[in-house]
This record gives C-alpha cells, structure tokens and sequence, in this order.
C-alpha cells in the first residue's frame, strides 16, 4: 500500500511538472525582452517560469509584478514583487539563476543606486493582473447600498423588503443618464477623484417608497468618486458617506 502512494505521489508530481512546463507565460511587453543568454527569460529560465507560474496560478490572491534590470557594467537581473498593493514589501533583487542579491525600497530603504542598478533599464516584463485603467463611462452602474462609516449603517434600496433597482450611466461627453422609479437626465464633471454631479431633469412619476428622493438629493451633494473595474463609489456630503455602484 505504501509503496502503492509512493508511486501515485511520483506521478502527480511528474503530471504537475509537465503542466508546468506547457503554460507558456507571456510578457506585457512587445519589446526585445532577451537577457541572461535567453531569448525569452520567462519562460526558458526555469526558476523565473516557476516563480511566475506560481503568480498565475495565484492571480485572484494577489498582485505580482516582475522588472527587467541591469546592474553593475553589464549585468542582467530582475525585480520581483508578489505585493504590489504592499509599499513597505519592496522589491526582491535576483541575478540570472534566481539568486536573491537582496531588496529593493520598503522597509530596506534600499534605492537603485546601492545595487549599481541602472533606473534607465527597469522596465516591467511580466504582471498577473489587468492594469488596463478603470473606466467611469460606457457601462450601466446600478446602485447596491449606502454606505454611512460614521454611523457604521449600511443601507439598500427596497420597499415593503423588495429590493428597488437605481442605475446611472456615465457618458465621454460629460452627460449622465439613469432610472429607478423615474428615467433622469443630468451632467457631470470629472478631474481625477473630484466629481460634480447634476440632475436637470426627470420624468414625473411618484415614488411612494421616497428612495428616489434620497437617492437625487445624493447624487447631487456627491464630491468624490472612487472608480475599479467591478464597482465605483459616489461619496457625498463627506468622504465617509457614499453610494456603492456594481
């Protein structure tokens, strides 16, 4: 019987290599990418493909990146980072076979120049993540709570506990459109996080629940705009009260 797993435990090991293998990663960049005596370091470098395969593999997780480099007078190398959202991580500075030659910023407090490292030359090869920039516009944001921190109270559109759907969608040309018990119409304005927004009109159908007030008198006290690619949130009054959109 133990000689029985022994044998399974060597082929899934065996199978899992193999898959490993046969994932060809691919750069984010159409630049010349050779270095290390390689024409493709990410997948011919055993170690760098491991290491990435792993990112891949752990993408829901986390966000990794990996930067080409060179250092000294003609060294090739890489930094790597399995945090981004982690400033105080820094960077991990490995040479051709994946040696560490220590870390980068963080809490080392390590810049370019203590490695020799040449800043011309850091540029990013490899990213598990999409780092398309999140668009506000061209799709229908439908409302899913308020949110008040202060109070710490969440709260959802709904009357007699049926769920009331509110949605806007933001057009490049600076007018906004929505609906819920009305259709509206309005603009706005947009500079970085700062947004203003304005409702010129909607159509005169009555709300007895009274959200659609609520959600007008919002939208028109909104100051912030936080934006992902999965939801955006509208902060109005202060920065601790806003609507969450999907």
């Amino acid at each position: 019987m133990k000689r029985h797993f022994l044998f399974l435990a060597l082929v899934c090991c065996i199978v899992l290599l193999s898959c490993k293998k046969d994932v060809i990663i691919r750069a984010v960049t159409n630049e010349d990418i050779s270095c290390c005596g390689v024409d493709d370091p990410l997948n011919q470098l055993n170690w760098l493909h491991d290491c990435v395969y792993q990112f891949e593999q752990d993408k829901n997780l986390y966000r990794a990146e990996v930067y080409l480099c060179r250092y000294g007078s003609d060294n090739d190398g890489f930094l790597i980072t399995n945090c981004v959202d982690c400033p105080d991580a820094g960077l991990s500075f490995c040479d051709c076979s994946g040696q560490s030659r220590g870390i980068l910023f963080g809490f080392a407090g390590i810049g370019y120049e203590e490695y020799g490292i040449d800043p011309q030359s850091v540029r990013c090869i490899y990213r598990n993540y999409d780092n398309t920039p999140p668009r506000l516009t061209g799709k229908r944001w439908e409302l899913k709570k308020f949110v008040d921190r202060i109070n710490n109270r969440i709260e959802i559109p709904n009357y007699n506990g049926n769920y009331i759907s509110f949605w806007l969608t933001f057009v490049d040309d600076g007018t906004i459109v929505g609906g819920g018990v009305n259709q509206l119409l309005g603009q706005y304005v947009k500079e970085d996080s700062w947004i203003n927004i304005e409702i010129q009109g909607i159509t005169e159908i009555y709300d007895i629940s009274g959200w659609e007030e609520i959600v007008l008198e919002a939208l028109n006290s909104v100051i912030e705009c936080d934006v992902h690619h999965d939801r955006i949130r509208l902060y109005y009054n202060t920065t601790a009260t806003y609507m969450e959109f999907e």
